[in-house]
């Protein structure tokens, strides 16, 4: 799923004080599968990181 995603979606940032997960240790494991696709760190629930996720849609929908 990953080595094949044109980007990869990072969600729930907001509550990442509050659990045990290790950032490195993602975005080692995705760039290993995936060394193109853009990763997106965005929470819905605050609306953080929605616009660059939002421009980057709109850009590939104009190109295609």
């Amino acid at each position: 799923m990953f080595e094949a995603a044109d980007a990869i979606i990072l969600n729930k940032i907001d509550i990442l004080p509050y659990i045990d997960f290790d950032r490195d240790v993602f975005f080692k494991g995705i760039k290993t599968l995936n060394e193109k696709a853009p990763v997106f760190e965005i929470s819905c629930s605050t609306g953080e990181g929605l616009t660059g996720f939002i421009e980057w849609l709109r850009k590939k929908a104009r190109d295609k």
